[in-house]
């Protein structure tokens, strides 16, 4: 019966009885159905190890998701410190150069120089100060762009303002904003009213290359909105920008550090006008705050 039905599925025919069978023609069907089985089976499996293949690719790509993560997490040698810090490792330096664009090698100079601020007893500069400070570099001048890409001006960045020399006048809108925006994330020209903004463009390039260096200094309502948006949760500490070394330090920063030194009168003038630099200030005002001596007491209190 069941042959019978093999050969009436292939086409056989329906009046050839089992007795006049041909076991030959038989055989071939059975061969050609174990084939077929064979051929599915086959199919199956193929299709089973490409499903099992890509759930592994899967599987891969995660894993190597996961690492890079975990590799990019180790690498961070900024971790634990932030805009403040002033202890942060020479690596940590050297991370921040790379991640300015800088290409070429961290100079060996940095390492001594980090070596001769600390065993003067002296303070780092702010970590965002550090920042700045690189990121200003490769946008103001020819030194600092040959230390941060090398001598080969071909590979340096293309700038709005290459096209000015120091005593360049009529700077354009873009290169200005350029400038200032190195230190300054807010600040575009447009915001300038007119008569500021015509005062700037008279300006040299090598003037405006130093005023935006000393714009995100300036402590004043104006220039930090102008500098840092009108959003004062976002301003740095008026402070944040000054290492110990540094002079020309702007009232409002000395001021804030008078009265968080526990005094409660109005800075000094002495003070105001100083050019004493960041750390001499400091220590001025500590002992202004913690004298015994009335007649210096009496500058605090």
């Amino acid at each position: 019966m069941y042959t019978e039905n093999l050969v009436n599925l292939f086409g056989g025919n329906n009046e050839v009885t089992p007795k006049k069978k041909n076991n030959t023609t038989i055989i071939i069907i059975v061969v050609v159905v174990v084939c077929c089985v064979l051929l599915l089976c086959a199919a199956f499996m193929m299709n089973n190890q490409k499903k099992q293949k890509h759930t592994n690719k899967q599987e891969d790509k995660k894993e190597d998701k996961k690492e890079d993560k975990q590799q990019d997490k180790k690498e961070d040698k900024c971790a634990g410190y932030n805009d403040n810090s002033e202890d942060y490792s020479l690596e940590c330096m050297e991370q921040v150069w790379k991640d300015t664009g800088c290409t070429t090698a961290f100079k060996d100079t940095m390492k001594s120089k980090m070596d001769e601020t600390k065993s003067k007893g002296q303070k780092l500069p702010p970590l965002g100060m550090l920042k700045k400070a690189y990121n200003m570099m490769i946008k103001m001048g020819t030194e600092g762009k040959e230390m941060c890409f090398g001598v080969d001006k071909s590979k340096w960045p293309v700038s709005k303002c290459d096209v000015y020399k120091e005593d360049s006048t009529n700077v354009s809108d873009e290169c200005i904003t350029e400038l200032y925006s190195a230190g300054c994330p807010s600040f575009d020209i447009k915001n300038l009213p007119k008569e500021d903004k015509d005062k700037t463009k008279q300006f040299p390039y090598g003037m405006l290359q130093m005023a935006a260096v000393l714009l995100p200094m300036e402590g004043n309502e104006k220039a930090r909105t102008l500098c840092y948006g009108s959003d004062k949760s976002k301003w740095p500490p008026v402070c944040s920008h000054y290492a110990d070394d540094a002079q020309m330090v702007s009232k409002e920063c000395v001021q804030d550090m008078f009265t968080k030194a526990g005094c409660t009168k109005e800075m000094p003038k002495e003070l105001e006008d100083s050019m004493l630099k960041m750390k001499d200030i400091k220590d001025e005002i500590n002992k202004m705050a913690t004298s015994t001596d009335p007649a210096i007491k009496s500058k605090c209190n």
